[in-house]
């Protein structure tokens, strides 16, 4: 194995009973899963499914928070609280696990951001593997 996936996988595993609170407080919180799979650009326009902790309600238009007109509608009051901590970030572990995200890198774009992907191409970002740190 790897050292990128084994460090990820070892951090996960220490990590998990704070991750279990994380998806226990979410799930009191507000309907739905824990984890919302978001559909992503990877390496080479590759499209992989990256989890994040749920910080908005179910039914939220799938787009970047900058682009909803009244994005305060949808983020939950825990929402706001991972956000601002990155904590809502941690899932994404899994994906360098599996082999799909980097610790470090150019953040993974929406399957929506089509004119950044595009950008990406011309300055050759899409040849690079997308990281957590973004």
């Amino acid at each position: 194995m790897k050292l990128e996936p084994l460090i990820a996988l070892t951090i996960l595993v220490i990590i998990s009973p704070f991750l279990i609170l994380i998806m226990l407080i979410i799930k009191l919180e507000s309907k739905g899963p824990a984890l919302f799979w978001s559909k992503r650009y990877g390496l080479n326009k590759n499209i992989f499914y990256m989890p994040k902790f749920r910080s908005m309600i179910i039914n939220t238009p799938i787009s970047s928070t900058q682009t909803l007109k009244t994005p305060e509608l949808y983020v939950t009051k825990f929402g706001n609280v991972i956000r601002k901590t990155s904590v809502d970030e941690l899932p994404q572990l899994w994906s360098i696990i599996l082999g799909d995200m980097s610790f470090i890198g150019p953040r993974p774009l929406l399957s929506t951001e089509k004119k950044l992907l595009s950008l990406r191409e011309t300055f050759k970002g899409n040849s690079i593997k997308p990281g957590i740190t973004g």
